[in-house]
């Protein structure tokens, strides 16, 4: 009897668990950050979806506890849109920005608030599935970021200065970020300075604003009143800070410069590395220059870490 009993309970929660399930790829999300969608098959030949479920809606909980449609479908009326079989899945991407229709006419799409969401689809044999709570974080006031975190060595280098929610942030005129190298034990070396201007001046940016600068690896620093032959960096890791006035210091996240390459074709041809880090032959360089030369193309990965 004991054994039947454990059977039924057994039996039960097998029978409970779902094969057709629709997840997320994280459970939290930085403010503006691509949530992925994935809805998986593992139990039925197929499984369906019609225009009533293009992609996953998206539900934001309020304090209450009730939830409110931020991201809707369009109102199309079209047959059998999606299908997979069993062992397959399907995924989609939200941008977190609203979706609304009024009488069939999309609406202006705007950032959702930081807050906890589900998404919900309905597929034709498991019926409605649900996400497990997934959070999106609150947005920072004001950042200091890269355009990208790893570059090749003598690529520009982009720095955006972004007020998100402050009604003002100021910074002394000529101050741009600054550059530090980060040595294996920790400590950091100033390699791209700010010019001491000392003007009694400021610029100034408001709610929504953003400034950008650009550096090209080279170091910039001055002695005595005079500035200094620049040089390029090296490869390594770096951050960039840049001070304000009314918040502070904004410092990016560690980003990369990957190693110079210098290779040679036979005879006296260049081998130049490209932004990415593949090597090329892009030019001869022949010397003397009535040498014959011939032109290798060579494909080398040259980025750090490869």
């Amino acid at each position: 009897m004991r054994k039947s009993i454990l059977c039924i309970v057994l039996c039960l929660a097998a029978a409970g668990a779902s094969a057709v399930e629709l997840t997320t790829d994280k459970p939290s999300y930085a403010f503006g950050e691509r949530v992925v969608f994935t809805l998986t098959n593992d139990d039925f030949d197929w499984v369906f979806w019609s225009s009533q479920s293009l992609y996953p809606t998206v539900w934001r909980i309020t304090a209450t506890g009730e939830e409110e449609l931020v991201y809707d479908t369009p109102g199309i009326g079209v047959g059998a849109i999606g299908q997979i079989r069993r062992g397959e899945d399907a995924s989609w991407t939200w941008d977190q920005r609203t979706y609304h229709e009024l009488n069939h006419v999309s609406q202006p799409r705007l950032p959702v608030a930081p807050g906890l969401y589900v998404g919900r689809f309905r597929v034709s044999e498991a019926g409605h599935l649900v996400t497990d709570v997934f959070t999106i974080d609150a947005l920072p006031a004001v950042d200091l970021t890269t355009d990208r975190p790893a570059y090749g060595f003598g690529e520009t280098v982009g720095f955006t200065l972004t007020n998100h929610v402050q009604d003002r942030v100021g910074w002394a005129v000529g101050d741009y970020p600054t550059v530090w190298r980060i040595a294996e034990n920790g400590d950091e070396e100033l390699v791209y300075d700010t010019p001491p201007l000392m003007l009694p001046a400021f610029n100034i940016m408001g709610r929504g604003d953003d400034q950008r600068w650009e550096w090209d690896q080279r170091t910039f620093e001055k002695a005595g009143g005079d500035s200094q032959e620049r040089f390029p960096v090296g490869p390594g890791s770096y951050l960039a800070r840049l001070g304000t006035m009314e918040s502070g210091t904004f410092v990016t996240d560690v980003f990369t410069i990957g190693a110079s390459l210098r290779l040679w074709g036979s005879p006296g041809v260049l081998i130049s590395r490209d932004p990415v880090g593949t090597i090329l032959a892009v030019r001869r360089v022949c010397s003397p220059a009535y040498l014959p030369c011939e032109l290798r193309h060579l494909s080398i990965d040259a980025r750090p870490g490869a």
